[in-house]
């Protein structure tokens, strides 16, 4: 999770594929449509599964950004699968 913010934050648009599960991949995956967003700060609200014998896990988290000078936050309740010893991201609410 924290990795996946920080790929948003700098842009790594790669990584973010590379860690997103192919059932759910969008088509296009534009980073650079809102280059006014800055991420200025992660916060994990909660955890559920995700160890390492665990093969699904649930992230619940708050992440604030700097759009045009004012700061927003968001929070989402993420999904991963685990698959091959590797976490991916599965879909977000």
């Amino acid at each position: 999770m924290r990795s996946r913010y920080s790929a948003y934050a700098l842009k790594h648009r790669d990584y973010l594929i590379a860690t997103w599960h192919k059932d759910t991949l969008p088509e296009q995956l534009d980073l650079y449509e809102n280059a006014h967003v800055k991420w200025v700060r992660l916060t994990v609200l909660t955890t559920e599964a995700g160890c390492e014998q665990d093969q699904t896990g649930i992230v619940e988290f708050s992440a604030t950004m700097k759009a045009n000078g004012r700061a927003e936050n968001m929070t989402e309740r993420s999904e991963f699968v685990k698959q091959d010893g590797r976490w991916y991201y599965l879909k977000g609410q």
